[in-house]
C-alpha cells in the first residue's frame, strides 16, 4: 500500500469510519541553505543569448506541496515523533506515530455503539474530535496565524546550493531538468542550476506576506547575480503569491515592474479552484449510486491500492444508519473547516474570486475574525486586480506566458476523491484547478463537451475559448493534461524555451502550438533511459556488440519519441515497454510480473465486486438496517 493511500485513508476514511485505518509557516529563523564559496555565481548581467538576450536567474514560486514545514519547539529545534521522526511535511502534515491505535481509541466504541444501536452515540463527536487530532500541527487560530510553532524551510541560494538530500527532493517535487538544461545549451554557461531559485512560502500563513516577501529575495536574488531583473515561474499554488506580489507592487512600489523580465504560469492557482470553493460551501455529490458505490473503489485505485478495497468498504459503510453517516461526515468537515480552513488566509487563497464574498461573509464576519478579514479582503483586491497588475507589467516590457491543462473533471487523475465536490459536473479542468484560473480567463464548456462555436482560438474539441484570456497568444493548453504536469516533458521543454527566449508565442514554432497533447514520460526519463545509457556504456565489457545494437535500435526509437511534441500516451508507453524488453532480451534486468495478482486475489475482487453490485441493487443509498426498520424511508 502507497504512503499516499495511507495518508488518504487515515484522513478521508476517518470520516467514512471504516473498522480500520489503512494509514495513507511562519518563522523568525528560517532554515537556509548555505552557499559555498566554489559554488559563488559568475555575474549574470551581460551574459547573452545568439539573440542577445540576457540571462536571468530565475525564481520558482512552487506549489503546495513544495514548502516543507516543520513543527518546531520554543527554541526553533525541530519536534520528533515518538519514532524520532521530524514532524513535518508540506501539505498534510500528520504526527504519523501511534496513528492507528489513536483513531482506534477514539472512534472504536462509539462506532460499535452506533452499529448495534442503530443510532449516533456519539460517534460524530468522537469523529470531529479526531480529525482535530490528526490536524493539530497546522491548526490556525482566529487572526490567521498559526497555532504551533511551525517553521518553513526556506533556500536563500541557487539551486546548486542544495545540499544533495535537497537537491535531489527538488527535481523529484519539480522534475525541471530540461530548464536547467535549456538555460546551459542556450547561454553557454557550465552549470544552470547556478541561475535557479526557490522560493517558498508557508501553506499556514498569508499569502500577501508572501508577496511583501517575494519582493525582498528578488532583491537578494538580484544582488547575488549582479543583475537588475529576474524571471518568476509560477507552478499550482505559487499563482497565489504571483497575484499577492504584482497587487504589492501596485500598491507600493507606484506600479514599477522593471524588477522582472519574464512571468511564466504552469497550471498556475490564479483565481482559486473550486474545489476548496465547495469545501468552504459544504456542495457536495452525495448522488446515492456515487456515495455508496462509485466513488470509494475508483479513489482506491487511483491512489495505488486495490479497488476491491474500495468495494469492501463499501460493504461495510452500511453497517452505519444513512442519517448516522450523514452526521459523522459532517463531523469531519466540521473538524477539517475549524482547525486549518476557516482560519488560514493561504487556504482562503485558494476560493474563487467570485464565490469569496458570499463565503467571506459567512465565516468571517464576526469581530473574532476581523484580523483575518483584513487578510483575505487584501488578497481578494490582489486576485481580482491580478489581469490589470499583468496588464501593466507587460506595457513594461515584461513577457508574461501561461501553461493550462484541460479536458478533466475532478474525478480524473490520481487526486480522485476531489471528485465528490459538486461542481465535478459542471468543471473543466485539470483534475485540480479550472481552466478559467490557469489560464486567466479561459471561457470552457464542460469537459467533453463543446461550446457550440468556432473561432481562431478555440480548442480542437471545442471545450476551451482560448479568445478570452488574459494574453491569448502566450497561452498553451495541453488537452487531458493531468495537474501534475511535471512529468510532461513537451511541457517543461516549452517552459525552458520560453525562460531563453527562443519561443515568444503560440506561432513561433510549430512543434509548440497553442494547442498540444498531454502525456507523461517520468518512467523512460527517470529510470529506463538510465538503464539503457549505462548497459550501452558497457563499462565491465559484460555485452556483445549485438546486444549494445539491439538495445541501441530500442533506445534511439524512444529518443525520437521524446524529442517530438506531438506522440501521445500511447507511443510512450509503446517504445518504453520496447526499451525495457530489449534490457530483459540482453539479460540487464529481468522481467516484470505481467499480473501481479495471485488466482485468489483476482477471483477475490470480482467476488466483492459483484457482491457489492447486488447489495447496491437490493438495498440502494442506504444502511443495511435502514432498508429493514426504516423501509418506507425514501
Amino acid at each position: 500500500m502507497t504512503a499516499r493511500t495511507k495518508k488518504f485513508l487515515a484522513v478521508v476514511l476517518t470520516m467514512t469510519m471504516v473498522f480500520s485505518v489503512m494509514g495513507l509557516g511562519l518563522s523568525s529563523k528560517p532554515e537556509t541553505a548555505e552557499i559555498s564559496a566554489e559554488k559563488a555565481l559568475a555575474p549574470a548581467n551581460g551574459v547573452s543569448s545568439d539573440s542577445d538576450d540576457t540571462l536571468y536567474p530565475t525564481i520558482i514560486l512552487p506549489g503546495i506541496n513544495h514548502s516543507p514545514s516543520y513543527l518546531c519547539d520554543e527554541d526553533g529545534n525541530r519536534v520528533k515523533d515518538s519514532s524520532g521522526n521530524d514532524i513535518g511535511g508540506g501539505l498534510l502534515i500528520i504526527d504519523n506515530s501511534n496513528l492507528v491505535k489513536r483513531i482506534v481509541k477514539k472512534l472504536l466504541f462509539p462506532l460499535l455503539a452506533a452499529i448495534f444501536l442503530k443510532a449516533d452515540v456519539g460517534l460524530d463527536k468522537a469523529v470531529y474530535d479526531t480529525v482535530c487530532d490528526l490536524f493539530y500541527v497546522q491548526k490556525v487560530n482566529n487572526d490567521g496565524t498559526p497555532a504551533n510553532n511551525l517553521v518553513c524551510k526556506s533556500f536563500d541560494g541557487p539551486l546548486s546550493s542544495f545540499s544533495e538530500d535537497d537537491n535531489a527532493w527538488f527535481y523529484r517535487m519539480l522534475p525541471m531538468q530540461e530548464v536547467v538544461s535549456s538555460i546551459e545549451s542556450t547561454y553557454g554557461v557550465a552549470n544552470g542550476e547556478d541561475y535557479v531559485y526557490l522560493y517558498t512560502f508557508p501553506l499556514v500563513g498569508d499569502p500577501m506576506e508572501a508577496g511583501r516577501g517575494l519582493v525582498d529575495y528578488i532583491e537578494n536574488v538580484k544582488k547575488q547575480n549582479n543583475c537588475d531583473k529576474v524571471n518568476l515561474v509560477t507552478v499550482s499554488l505559487g499563482g497565489t503569491v504571483l497575484d499577492a506580489y504584482c497587487q504589492t507592487i501596485a500598491d507600493n512600489y507606484n506600479g514599477d515592474f522593471s524588477n522582472i523580465n519574464r512571468i511564466i504560469n504552469i497550471v498556475s492557482c490564479l483565481d482559486g479552484t473550486e474545489i476548496i470553493g465547495d469545501f468552504y460551501g459544504r456542495n457536495w455529490n452525495l448522488d446515492d449510486t456515487f456515495l455508496y458505490h462509485d466513488y470509494i473503489p475508483a479513489v482506491m485505485e487511483a491512489n495505488g491500492s486495490d479497488r476491491a478495497v474500495g468495494h469492501l468498504i463499501n460493504i461495510a459503510l452500511r453497517l452505519l444508519p444513512k442519517p448516522c453517516l450523514y452526521a459523522i461526515l459532517t463531523a469531519a468537515m466540521d473538524g477539517i473547516l475549524d482547525t486549518i480552513l476557516i482560519n488560514d488566509a493561504q487556504m482562503w487563497a485558494m476560493v474563487p474570486s467570485d464565490r469569496y464574498e458570499a463565503l467571506a461573509d459567512r465565516y468571517l464576519s464576526d469581530d473574532d475574525h476581523a484580523v483575518l478579514r483584513e487578510k483575505t479582503d487584501a488578497f481578494q483586491k490582489a486576485r481580482v486586480n491580478l489581469k490589470s497588475n499583468l496588464a501593466c507589467a507587460k506595457a513594461q516590457g515584461v513577457d508574461v506566458y501561461t501553461l493550462s491543462g484541460y479536458g478533466l473533471t475532478y474525478l480524473d487523475g490520481t487526486y480522485n476523491f476531489f471528485g465528490i465536490v459538486a461542481s465535478t459536473a459542471k468543471t473543466n479542468s485539470d483534475a485540480v484547478i479550472p481552466v478559467v484560473s490557469t489560464s486567466i480567463g479561459a471561457t470552457t464548456a464542460k469537459a467533453g463537451k463543446s461550446l457550440g462555436y468556432e473561432n481562431a482560438y478555440t480548442s480542437p474539441d471545442g471545450s476551451v475559448d482560448a479568445s478570452t484570456c488574459f494574453s491569448p497568444d502566450t497561452t498553451w493548453f495541453f488537452t487531458n493534461q493531468h495537474h501534475e504536469i511535471g512529468y510532461n516533458d513537451v511541457a517543461i521543454k516549452l517552459c525552458g524555451k520560453l525562460l531563453t527566449g527562443e519561443i515568444k508565442d503560440i506561432n513561433s514554432d510549430p512543434e509548440f502550438s497553442q494547442w498540444l497533447i498531454a502525456r507523461n514520460t517520468k518512467q523512460l526519463k527517470r529510470w529506463v533511459f538510465p538503464d539503457a545509457e549505462k548497459m550501452m556504456a558497457n563499462e565491465d565489457g559484460k555485452y556483445t556488440d549485438e546486444q549494445i545494437a539491439e538495445v541501441k535500435t530500442a533506445y534511439d526509437a524512444a529518443k525520437a519519441v521524446y524529442a517530438d511534441t506531438v506522440s501521445g500516451q500511447d507511443v510512450v508507453d509503446k517504445v518504453t515497454a520496447d526499451l525495457r524488453q530489449a534490457l530483459v532480451n540482453v539479460g540487464y534486468s529481468q522481467a516484470s510480473s505481467s499480473s501481479g495478482q495471485s488466482w485468489f486475489q483476482r477471483m477475490f475482487y470480482k467476488f466483492v465486486t459483484w457482491l457489492d453490485d447486488v447489495i447496491m441493487d437490493t438495498v440502494g443509498g442506504r444502511g443495511y438496517f435502514d432498508k429493514i426498520l426504516f423501509w418506507n424511508n425514501k
